[in-house]
């Protein structure tokens, strides 16, 4: 394989070699065909050897001859001889030929030789390059002879083996910038200079060719060149740039060459050694160059480039190429502009100037400066004269230069080369040089964007080349972007950009006079609001107003700096966030000013900016400008970037963060002590002190309030100058002028730093002692040819005389030198001062004035800012930067107020259905934050601006409930209002509410304030139905909830009795409707299709807000957070007070909430004052809606018992509905027997007796409403009392209450109550529920009064046993006659446990309980019987026949009364006389008359339970009969009549039963 490929090779190199020798032969042949035409060359005759110069002949026919041969031979044989040989050689010069005859040399020597390459390359291209260089020739020779070295360049004949390469290239890059020719058509000229634009293109970019491979790429051309050869080559390209004389097309085209060529030139940086930068030093450590803009003349490594390399400055107006200017500096400009009129009017003379004649000198060097120098002859001004015309072609100067060439190698260019191009590039961009054009700076703009687009990264490694780019440059731009030429504007901005992207870690104070300058010109062009977040502590200080530029930026310029701005800030994923950069460096930054909180403050306020006056008619206010969106979109990022950063990031340990935090207060305190002192220097210094920012006392004391004056930038330099040459403060000033470093430093430049560090005072003696003090501390640095201090102080005086002499505008005769200099004669402690020293003053004092603070304005103005920006640079331009989250918290926490208005007024503003989604993710984003970094009130601004946004905030003409409709809808009743159609249609208002409940409910723990406006929000809601059911409910009893009504009736009057009124029901009606209260409804609103699907978009919306999660929540919040919903409660029940009984649900839906709150976290709600809110409203009952005052009176009877306090409370609410109207008893009888009954089953704390009467009055009151909810309460309350609370003082009034509830119950039915003509409808349907209420309840209640019996004992005394028993009874007796069978049935079950009960005897003697068994049948269980026996009673039985039926009760209540008698006859006959006419044995008989009747009339008909009556009959009689009761006595006796009576009653129904009770007496009898 490697035969192969050897093989291969050898054959392609004839091939190489016979191409190559083609195409130089051809070049030939085009640049000599072209010689031929110009006549010049037929006027070489009488030279030597003219022959071979002959204009008639070919030269490949002249290099035939002889003559060629032999010069050829001579001068290949000398190429080949060594050193030592040419020394013994005659070393005679062939004869000169000129440049055509070269050329036929050149073709005699191709002749001889096989390869190209033999030839050694200098020699090759000498003929051509002295075409080149010739300036006789003419554009057409020139062209030929610059395209056939661009083709040797391009084809591979410059080899890494070739003879002299680079020598050869050297020589081609020196002829190629100097190249001359005469000039003809314009056209036809830039054709030539095209050419020269492709050689140096292809010199710059090029590479030699490896000999092993002729598409190889060997060594660059470039590397080839030295320092001044490269300077020349770009020289030359920026002249063809610069000159306005040639075409746009053929400047664009150098342009480009020219960024191609400075692009190779700086990639050298790549591989360069920072060591190659003169900035480092011997430790290897980079040491910034001094900054010539520091002082007034030159100083360091800028001063020392005066002496080193140097290019010229593109001449716009020269004809030449280059077009230099001599490298005019800037503080000779204006020598220069005195000297531009002269000029001109010997160009216009014909004459040329001097800086012609420099460049013509430059132009026509040879490339070794050795060499002999040729005579410059410019063709463009002169014609040449056929003698020297001829005596130019006679020779070839290359020739000779070849020999006297040294042999020295040539370094290749390197740091001094790429500093000076980077130099003359930046210093196109001066906006001060009067000879620059605005294409020029176009140009370098171009040229230094491009260099830094590509190696700006590599710039920034070294020192010198970024001193050059953060001074001068980053100088000339800043004064480029205030100008007012679009183009101009545009690409500085650029420029900046691309500068500021790579080199910004170097350019921290630049970058703040950056953005400091972009703010100015976005700020004033619309409305900001000055406060629009309505908060005093986020209000920054102003930004500072730069005086030197323009106040503010308009039309397509405002929108350059709004990209730039953009651009500037634009966060990227792999660099550090660019705003906490911002924070890290200059707000936590004590010499620099709070950048990050300016700008972020005129973002947001941006966002909030209005249209300017007039421009609101042109473009709708929810169109934003340019720059809201760019600022919505930076604010936005800033928040999302936090977001991401805290997602991603780990706790972070670090110290920074606690130590910035020590820098921003240390520097808000040293802001405000600047600010007091402005107002009042010795408010300041106390401030100061008061802060601890000062020593306590003596020189420590004066040094640290001088180095406060001296540090801060905020104090007003005027009260400085005043404040430090006082008399008291001369200890102050000794330390102020002590912080001056005035050594090696004239005391013109020492006067300048003093004077520009604060003003001077007006005061003569004040001004006296200022000069005094620095001339003692001048003369201490020992300064050589000043004698004293008194000469010191002359000088300053005569200093400051000067400098107002020189540049007061009202000074008419200005002082000269010599004047200055014999002002001062004599003063030098009796001498003179040198001469030339006081000139060096009056020369620095005249070329820059000394500017005092507040006298800056326009160039003057930027130029001494500028110079305080580079006095700070040299404490510290690093920008440091951070990737972490560790700022973030202090960031946010800072900054959240605009960042949250911003972001929410953005969302109320926008309709942009993408930026909306941003804003909304904006929002999410902040509310992490606020959970993360502990900030409550990022929550509440958000929810109280967001509400705004719902509109679902009470105050709108929506608010009106009375319109709204309600319809059914797929079997569900909605309710259709103004409010839910206009909700329903508004997407972003339903986009509000989402995110408004969604961040309630996953940061409910955390909302403070904004509680208030959520709350207003579910007002609204609930008014007008919208509000989800399980949310709109209030309590009723047992955990048992209803629907809070959406509208009121009217408080109706409890009828405690039947009504009796004579009036008739329809008079009462219409007066009723006529004089009611309340208004009259309004019409209701008419719904169509539309109105429906709106209110059902609204439903979808509340129910994708989860409100009813979020509600259930409520109670679990922490302590502070519920604290804060519970204000926000009371807040909106204030706000509902009505000054008339309009009901609305608003306050029954708080008091609800209110209650359920303290009965759920009652240790974190203040009981006493939920209870005060709810006795308040019952207090004022005739003034509220019915609803309101009863969910007030139960909310106050759960609260009471909640309480820790229940008697308390309980009293305070008794003492309160002592206070409510009987007629308002039905609004409030239910709620206070439920709350009551909570209160008993939970506990109820001791009471007093008196206090149990007044409870017990009140509940006996209420429960005679005749209300449902009334019955079932005051039943239930029977239940939970008993029989824990059965008591001698409760026990009557429970009896009672139950004895008297169902009685009043059953009593409306029997006597048909419920058909009563006058009740309305209403009254009809409550007096029915009432009564089903109290029969649902009765079963209950029965049972629960049952239990009484057992203590029944302990408390009952023999004179009050009627009161305990009788009453019981009573109270089972009466429900037996019930129409409703399960109260009946309850009672019947339950009365013979009472009446039968082993405790009615206990504790009372026989004797004593007689009496009352009498009662008990006479009064209770005969009526009874007799009652259930009754027709009417029989015919109101149920019609189903429910069991027990009338008959089945009256058989049971039958059997209770035979078994009673059979249990008590003993006590009721014990004691009775014998004789009837006694009343004891009347009142006996007349009660064992009427139950043998009631039994027998029972038995004469079919009964239930018959055969069971039958056998108690007989077994009552038997006993009677047994005990000698029923005998057959004397006549006139209670046996006798009590046998009697019997026999007449039971011998009809049983008639056997005599004769057995007679054939028992026999037997009895008998046995006696």
């Amino acid at each position: 394989m490697r035969g192969v490929q050897e093989g291969a090779a050898g054959a392609r190199a004839p091939q190489r070699c016979t191409s190559q020798k083609r195409l130089v032969l051809r070049y030939i042949n085009v640049v000599t065909s072209a010689m031929r035409t110009s006549p010049r060359w037929s006027q070489a005759a009488s030279a030597p050897n003219a022959v071979l110069s002959s204009a008639t002949t070919s030269t490949m026919a002249l290099s035939l001859t002889r003559a060629a041969q032999v010069l050829a031979r001579s001068e290949l044989s000398s190429q080949e001889k060594e050193q030592d040989e040419l020394k013994e050689d005659a070393r005679l010069e062939p004869a000169s030929v000129g440049l055509l005859g070269g050329f036929t040399v050149l073709r005699a020597q191709l002749r001889m030789v096989s390869d190209v390459a033999e030839i050694p390359l200098p020699t090759l291209l000498s003929h051509f390059i002295g075409v080149i260089l010739s300036s006789r020739t003419t554009g057409a020779v020139t062209q030929a002879a610059l395209e056939a070295v661009a083709a040797f360049l391009d084809s591979g004949l410059f080899r890494t083996s070739s003879i002299g390469m680079e020598q050869a290239v050297q020589e081609v890059a020196h002829a190629t910038s100097h190249c001359r020719f005469e000039p003809s058509d314009a056209g036809k000229d830039e054709v030539v200079l095209l050419a020269i634009l492709d050689v140096m293109y292809a010199l710059v970019r090029g590479r030699a060719v490896h000999d092993d491979d002729a598409n190889g790429e060997g060594k660059p051309f470039v590397d080839m060149l030295g320092d001044e050869s490269v300077c020349e080559l770009m020289e030359t390209c920026l002249s063809m740039g610069c000159q306005t004389r040639l075409s746009s097309a053929l400047r664009r085209t150098a342009e480009r060459k020219m960024q191609g060529m400075i692009r190779e030139v700086f990639s050298r940086l790549q591989t360069m050694p920072l060591q190659a930068d003169e900035a480092y030093t011997e430790t290897g450590h980079p040491q910034e160059p001094d900054v010539a803009t520091l002082m007034a003349d030159r100083v360091g490594a800028d001063a020392e480039d005066d002496k080193q390399l140097r290019m010229a400055t593109p001449d716009p107006k020269s004809r030449s190429i280059p077009a230099a200017g001599g490298g005019t500096e800037p503080e000779e400009e204006p020598l220069r502009n005195e000297q531009e009129a002269s000029e001109t009017e010997r160009e216009a003379q014909g004459e040329p100037d001097a800086d012609e004649q420099r460049d013509e000198e430059a132009l026509d060097k040879p490339a070794n400066p050795a060499a002999e120098p040729q005579e410059p002859f410019d063709a463009l001004h002169h014609a040449p004269t056929p003698e020297a015309s001829n005596a130019e072609e006679m020779r070839t100067p290359t020739d000779v230069d070849r020999r006297t060439r040294s042999a020295e190698p040539v370094v290749p260019f390197g740091m001094p080369a790429l500093k000076e191009i980077l130099r003359v590039l930046i210093s196109l961009l001066d906006p001060g040089s009067v000879r620059h054009t605005m294409t020029m700076r176009l140009l370098g703009l171009s040229l230094l964007g491009s260099l830094l687009d590509t190696h700006g990264a590599w710039l920034a490694r070294f020192p010198s080349l970024r001193a050059l780019l953060g001074d001068s440059a980053c100088r000339y731009l800043f004064q480029l972007a205030n100008s007012e030429y679009g183009p101009l504007v545009a690409h500085s901005l650029r420029v900046l950009h691309v500068l500021f992207v790579e080199l910004r870690v170097h350019l921290k104070m630049q970058q703040e006079l950056l953005l400091l300058f972009y703010v100015q010109q976005l700020r004033t062009a619309q409305t900001l609001v000055d406060k629009p977040w309505s908060d005093e502590e986020s209000q920054p200080e102003s930004p500072p107003v730069l005086a030197s530029f323009h106040a503010s930026a308009s039309g397509e310029q405002r929108e350059l700096f709004t990209e730039a701005l953009c651009l500037h800030l634009a966060g990227d994923d792999d660099t550090a966030d660019p705003f906490v950069v911002l924070w890290r460096n200059y707000d936590c930054d004590m010499d620099c000013v709070n950048l990050y909180d300016h700008v972020t403050q005129f973002l947001c306020r941006v966002i909030f900016a209005q249209p300017m006056p007039g421009a609101a008619a042109m473009a709708p206010r929810s169109s934003p400008t340019g720059l809201q969106l760019v600022a919505l979109d930076m604010v936005l990022g800033i928040v999302e970037r936090m977001a991401a950063r805290h997602e991603s990031d780990g706790t972070d340990e670090s110290e920074l963060p606690s130590t910035l935090r020590k820098q921003r207060e240390r520097k808000a305190l040293l802001a405000a002590g600047a600010a007091a002192f402005n107002h009042k220097p010795k408010d300041g210094i106390a401030y100061l002190a008061q802060q601890a920012l000062l020593a306590p006392s003596g020189r420590e004391r004066a040094r640290s309030i001088a180095r406060f004056l001296k540090d801060s930038p905020l104090v007003d330099k005027r009260l400085l100058g005043d404040y430090i040459s006082r008399a008291e403060n001369v200890d102050v000033l000794a330390e102020y002028m002590d912080m001056f470093d005035f050594g090696d430093c004239d005391v013109a430049e020492a006067m300048r730093a003093l004077c520009e560090a604060f003003r001077l005072p007006g005061e003569a003696q004040q001004i006296a002692r200022i000069t005094e003090t620095f001339a003692r501390k001048y003369f201490a640095s020992k300064p050589p040819g000043i004698r004293s201090e008194d000469a010191v102080y002359v000088l300053a005086y005569s200093i400051i005389m000067l400098n107002t002499d020189l540049h007061n505008p009202q000074v008419t005769r200005r002082m000269t030198t010599a004047d200055y200099q014999r002002n001062l004669r004599g003063v030098n402690d009796g001498a003179d001062f040198d001469q030339a020293y006081l000139a060096a003053i009056y020369d620095g004092i005249r070329r820059r004035e000394i500017v005092m603070p507040e006298e800056h304005a326009g160039q003057l103005g930027f130029d001494y800012a500028w110079k305080e920006l580079l006095r700070r640079v040299r404490a510290g331009n690093t920008l440091h930067l951070y990737t972490g989250a560790a700022l973030d918290a202090d960031m946010f926490q800072h900054s959240w107020r605009p960042f949250v208005a911003s972001i929410v007024h953005a969302f109320s503003t926008l309709q942009d259905e993408h930026l909306l989604h941003r804003v909304i993710a904006g929002c999410r984003q902040c509310v992490v934050l606020a959970r993360a970094y502990d900030v409550p009130g990022v929550l509440d601004y958000m929810v109280e601006h967001l509400a705004s946004a719902t509109g679902l905030m009470p105050g709108t003409e929506l608010d009106d409930a009375r319109t709204d409709a309600v319809v059914e809808h797929d079997g569900t009743r909605l309710t259709v209002s103004p409010l839910s159609v206009a909700f329903g249609s508004q997407f972003k208002q339903q986009l509000a509410a989402v995110v408004l409940f969604t961040i309630a409910h996953g940061s409910g723990a955390t909302l403070r304030s904004g509680w208030s406006s959520l709350l207003a929000c579910i007002e609204t809601l609930l008014v007008h139905g919208l509000l989800p059911h399980g949310t709109a409910q209030m309590y009723v009893a047992h955990d048992t909830y209803a629907p809070i009504p959406l509208t009121g009736k009217g408080a109706m009057a409890a009828s405690t009795a039947p009504a009796t009124a004579a009036a008739g029901g329809l008079f009462s009606t219409l007066s009723s409707y006529f004089l009611s209260p309340y208004p009259a409804a309004s019409e209701p609103m008419q719904v169509s299709d539309a109105d429906l699907e709106s209110t059902l978009c609204a439903l979808d919306c509340l129910a994708s807000c989860k409100i009813d999660q979020m509600h259930s929540q409520i109670a679990e919040l922490p302590d502070d957070a519920l604290a804060a919903y519970v204000a926000a409660v009371y807040e909106r029940l204030g706000a509902s007070v009505r000054l008339r009984p309009d009901y609305s649900p608003v306050p029954v839906f708080w008091l609800e909430q209110l209650t359920t709150l303290v009965c759920t976290r009652p240790a974190c709600v203040s009981q006493p004052q939920a209870l005060d809110v709810h006795l308040a409203r019952i207090k004022e009952a005739p003034h509220i809606p019915p609803t309101e005052l009863e969910r007030a009176t139960l909310g106050a009877m759960r609260i009471a018992a909640a309480t820790d306090h229940v008697h308390d409370a309980l009293m305070a609410v008794l003492d309160a509905l002592r206070s409510v109207p009987s007629t308002l008893h039905a609004t409030v009888s239910a709620a206070f027997l439920t709350g009551l009954a909570t209160i008993i089953e939970r506990g109820m704390p001791p009471v007093s007796d008196d206090e149990w009467r007044t409870l017990l009055h009140l509940v006996t009151s209420y429960a005679r409403v005749r209300r449902a909810a009334t019955a079932r309460a005051a039943l239930e309350l029977v239940v939970h009392m008993v029989p824990q609370h059965v008591q001698p003082v409760t026990y009557a009034a429970l009896v009672e209450l139950v004895r008297e509830t169902l009685s009043d119950a059953d009593r409306a039915m029997w006597h048909g109550e419920d058909h009563a003509p006058r009740r309305t409808l209403t009254e009809k349907r409550e007096l029915s529920d009432w009564m089903a209420a109290v029969h649902a309840a009765s079963p209950a209640a029965l049972e629960a009064l049952a239990r009484v019996r057992t203590q029944i004992p302990p408390m009952v005394a023999p004179a009050t046993w009627p009161e305990y028993w009788l009453p019981l009874v009573t109270a089972f007796a009466q429900p037996c006659v019930s129409v409703h069978a399960p109260t009946r049935q309850a009672a019947v079950s339950h009365l013979p446990y009472v009446v039968l009960a082993p405790e009615m005897h206990l504790h009372i003697d026989p004797t004593h309980l007689a009496p009352h068994i009498e009662a008990m049948f006479g009064h209770i269980l005969l009526p009874l019987l007799e009652t259930l026996m009754a027709p009417e009673t029989t015919r109101a039985d149920s019609p189903d026949k429910t069991p027990p039926t009338i008959a089945e009760t009256r058989a049971l209540v039958c059997l209770l009364v035979i078994r009673a008698w059979v249990r008590n006859v003993g006590t009721l006959m014990d004691g009775v006389p014998n004789d009837v006419e006694k009343p004891a044995a009347a009142r006996v008989l007349r009660l064992w008359i009427g139950v043998v009747h009631a039994t027998a009339k029972l038995l004469r008909t079919p009964q239930p339970h018959s055969e069971a009556i039958d056998e108690q009959l007989k077994n009552m009689v038997l006993v009677m009969h047994t005990a000698g009761h029923l005998v057959e006595g004397p006549p006139g006796s209670l046996r006798r009549a009590l046998w009697v009576e019997t026999c007449r009653r039971i011998d009809p129904i049983r008639p056997d039963l005599r004769a057995s009770l007679q054939q028992s007496t026999a037997q009895t009898d008998r046995g006696t």
